[in-house]
């Protein structure tokens, strides 16, 4: 009998040290009470529930499923539950999970809401749109739910909506987690920097530790061109966490700018220690390669990037750039296809698209393919009539293949579009000299074949 009334104090002093936020010891009380009497469901509730406080999620749905197992169905667990399946990204578990509750109790809208957030995971955009107008239908002002679906539409590049659902958000609960970011990041993929930055020092301004909000309003300064004003950003998060790799690649990034290779040579390294497998720091350090003049180790880094996934879609392009640059066409075409595998909240936009077919087009030309090397670069022009780098491109291709009249043509368009651009006046003597070359070849031919005779 003193067991179980030992166990029952257990688990008051676990309650009390959970209402407390002093995790750890509300654990170590709750794995005694267990140990004593491991049938008391609500008990594995608790234990999930502190383990979910302390981000071991995985652990924690063990609990609430020992739970389920000992008490029966009860939506309430089964919420959480689904909850934590969808954080560990099984949402194939959670979607069943979250089907019982809504059968369980059909008013229940978290059994909805949630069901937008896991049908947006595994993009069932449709379905997450049908789940989000039914728990409408039954509360319209919960904040999580217009979060859910503004993660939906912003994966679809519907950034104008998602914005709108995220505000919506903010409208409901003020202190709404990270929606002032999330709108950030939308103002931004729409080239809106001022208003982004503005959004991302609200979020600041709500929690000042927000490490993920730091990074993105540096990554945002760097592009307005206040390096100062990043760095400092990107030294608060290593305050915070000095095992952030991407600050230190940040970091790396900014020393490489101003030419303090040692500097950022350092920082790149503790980055790579940090995160091997982080997208971006190769590339980055074979750009430090090259300032040293070192072609073996830009070679060898850029190999190393194209073997790492995740990359951004402007991570993507940075590199085939760069494997263009090291002659490695191959490499080109195995990074552009990666770009179907892109982030998907950084769904690939045209800039970038255009970017990706004027890379690819510049990969056949070096692989002896001038015709879809043409192809690939009028593509990128279908989108982007005034692109640059493409109409440069096709004057080349067209020049290869001997076709001056092509060549011309888009000489003249490249001319008129950018006429302050540097290097039209060399492609200009470049056509002149390949038509030349071409005409004297031509003529060389009848006497080739006098003399043979």
């Amino acid at each position: 009998m003193n067991e179980w009334i030992n166990a029952e104090h257990h688990a008051e002093k676990a309650h009390q040290f959970y209402e407390s936020g002093q995790w750890d010891q509300a654990l170590h009380e709750l794995k005694l009470a267990l140990s004593v009497n491991p049938d008391q469901s609500d008990w594995h509730v608790g234990m999930g529930l502190t383990l979910d406080a302390m981000h071991r999620f995985d652990e924690a749905i063990d609990s609430y499923q020992q739970a389920l197992d000992l008490g029966g169905d009860d939506a309430e667990t089964m919420l959480y539950l689904a909850v934590d399946l969808i954080r560990c990204d099984r949402c194939g578990d959670a979607i069943p999970m979250l089907d019982r509750v809504a059968a369980l109790d059909p008013d229940c809208e978290p059994a909805y809401c949630h069901r937008v957030a896991a049908y947006t995971r595994i993009g069932e955009h449709d379905l997450a749109e049908q789940m989000f107008y039914l728990a409408q239908q039954l509360s319209d002002d919960c904040p999580l739910c217009y979060s859910h679906i503004a993660q939906s539409l912003a994966m679809r590049g519907l950034f104008d909506k998602a914005i709108w659902c995220w505000k919506r958000a903010i409208k409901i609960d003020p202190n709404h987690p990270d929606a002032r970011m999330h709108v950030g990041r939308a103002l931004w993929r729409q080239g809106q920097v001022v208003a982004a930055r503005r959004y991302f020092l609200e979020q600041l301004r709500q929690d000042p530790g927000d490490i993920a909000t730091l990074l993105q309003l540096g990554s945002l300064l760097m592009e307005m061109g206040r390096p100062g004003e990043a760095r400092e950003k990107f030294h608060r998060v290593l305050e915070l966490d000095a095992t952030v790799a991407t600050a230190h690649l940040r970091l790396g990034e900014l020393s490489l700018e101003v030419g303090r290779l040692e500097a950022a040579a350092a920082q790149l390294e503790m980055a790579d220690r940090l995160d091997p497998q982080r997208a971006g720091i190769q590339t980055a350090l074979a750009r430090l390669a090259k300032r040293r003049h070192d072609p073996e180790a830009f070679r060898a880094h850029l190999v190393m990037e194209a073997q790492r996934d995740g990359h951004t879609p402007s991570e993507a392009i940075e590199l085939a750039t760069l494997l263009l640059e090291a002659h490695m066409p191959k490499r080109v075409l195995a990074a552009i296809a990666k770009l179907d595998d892109a982030p998907d909240d950084q769904p690939i936009d045209d800039a970038h698209r255009v970017a990706a077919l004027t890379c690819r087009g510049r990969a056949w030309f070096q692989l002896a393919d001038p015709e879809q090397g043409i192809r690939d670069c009028r593509a990128a022009l279908r989108i982007d009539t005034a692109h640059a780098p493409a109409i440069h491109s096709l004057v080349r291709g067209y020049l290869r293949l001997r076709r001056f009249r092509f060549a011309g043509y888009w000489l003249r368009r490249l001319h008129a579009t950018h006429p302050d651009r540097r290097d039209t006046r060399s492609l200009h003597a470049r056509a002149v000299i390949a038509k030349v070359r071409a005409k004297i070849t031509d003529l060389a031919r009848p006497n080739r074949r006098a003399s043979r005779r």
